[in-house]
């Protein structure tokens, strides 16, 4: 569902996360500058969208640079892992995943509401 924003108030509205649910966009219609009303709109429908998926899989990839590095640190003595040692692997790939979602998700909120805090404190900026 798309919603209009008309008003710094509609605007505010969205600062709880529970009254975003089920909007995908949103459509700034404050009398913004084009190149304000782009920026911000862009800001505030990737936070909409957000699901931390993206850090969270750099978290990971740091991960396995890591491990790799770890082996190559060991003068590239490769061996073959026990079970163990595969099972630690993995829950720690598993908690950065976790780690990298929820860094995610914590940074898409806060560019948010910092966005909404950017019209709301200063509303003639980048007004028309």
């Amino acid at each position: 569902m798309e919603r209009v924003i008309r008003t710094t108030g509609e605007l505010e509205g969205l600062r709880p996360r529970g009254a975003r649910r089920g909007i995908e966009h949103v459509s700034l219609e404050m009398g913004l500058r084009e190149d304000a009303k782009q920026r911000l709109e862009g800001v505030l429908n990737h936070g909409l969208r957000s699901c931390g998926c993206e850090t969270g899989a750099v978290f990971v990839l740091i991960g396995l640079v890591a491990q790799l590095g770890a082996v190559f640190a060991a003068g590239g003595r490769m061996h073959w892992p026990s079970a163990g040692e595969c099972g630690r692997f993995a829950i720690v790939l598993v908690a950065l995943g976790l780690a990298g979602k929820i860094t995610g998700l914590i940074a898409a909120e806060w560019r948010f509401r910092r966005a909404i805090d950017e019209l709301r404190l200063s509303p003639k900026a980048g007004r028309c």
